[in-house]
């Protein structure tokens, strides 16, 4: 995305790890003419949370899609943070009615909910759909919100370390946790790159709060 620097504050380990914070880049896939006359097509759909024996495919009113047929549906292969994608040829100025399926370990299929979705075929192109319409129950799981200085163990030197962290990976495995929280450990981008916001009231586990220098005050 432009603007963003590597390493930046916005490029957060705590999407990429336990919730999908989807992004495809456009300049992903190569699209182009193809000798038979038609246009190559790139589809990407978001499907968080999907079991792992579940496929997803795409499905459309032409033969190209499988006209609509669950077994004649094109396969989408899985990508990063939970996104789907995958290249097709389309005939030129053709309006394509398609849908997103999923399939099951038992090859049970579940359509999309809502109308179907249309495109009207132009020219080369990279279809970036969102978030597939799949009826889902809410994530949900027990967790626990810690401070890092309180994981004091018996190799800690006085307060707890990050050193201290795989000992509460191990307990929370243990006793079915399955979402952790960590102070000072926690995100604090604002939507703007480079741009920081205060989710809460300033204190000092905060990197964007000051401190009164220990020197100063004892006058070294």
């Amino acid at each position: 995305m432009a603007g963003r620097r590597r390493g930046s504050l916005d490029e957060s380990a705590v999407p990429r790890c336990f919730f999908a914070r989807h992004q495809v880049e456009e300049n992903q896939a190569e699209v182009a003419v193809n000798d038979e006359g038609g246009l190559v097509h790139r589809f990407a759909v978001r499907v968080p949370l999907l079991p792992p024996d579940s496929k997803v495919w795409l499905a459309g009113n032409i033969n190209a899609l499988g006209s609509w047929a669950p077994d004649f549906a094109l396969p989408m292969k899985r990508q990063e943070n939970g996104v789907f994608a995958t290249e097709v040829l389309l005939p030129e100025n053709t309006a394509i009615a398609y849908k997103y399926c999923i399939s099951g370990a038992e090859d049970n299929w579940e359509w999309e909910t809502g109308e179907n979705r249309t495109l009207l075929t132009a020219g080369i192109a990279v279809i970036d759909d969102g978030f597939a319409r799949f009826p889902r129950a809410n994530w949900r799981g027990a967790g626990v919100a810690v401070p890092v200085f309180s994981l004091r163990s018996g190799k800690s030197l006085g307060c707890g370390e990050f050193a201290d962290l795989p000992l509460l990976g191990e307990w929370a495995a243990a006793t079915g946790i399955r979402l952790l929280q960590l102070l000072p450990v926690n995100d604090t981008t604002g939507a703007a790159p480079g741009r920081i916001r205060i989710p809460m009231p300033p204190s000092p586990p905060l990197p964007c709060t000051r401190f009164i220098s220990i020197c100063h005050l004892s006058g070294k």
